[in-house]
């Protein structure tokens, strides 16, 4: 099963005067894959968990 996420997330860029919308673009892209990747690694651990502790 796939399950499709999405999120918008505002940025004032006024508050980051000298760096470029792409560098803040490719920052946040950067920390947010690797969040959701622990998310999902996290997610799938309580999953397996929670299906063991069910087949009891």
């Amino acid at each position: 099963m796939k399950v499709k996420m999405s999120i918008t997330i505002e940025i004032d860029e006024k508050k980051y005067p000298h760096l470029s919308k792409e560098t803040i673009r490719a920052e946040l892209q950067g920390n947010f894959d690797l969040y959701m990747q622990q998310v999902e690694e996290e997610t799938k651990n309580l999953l397996d968990d929670m299906n063991r502790n069910a087949a009891k």
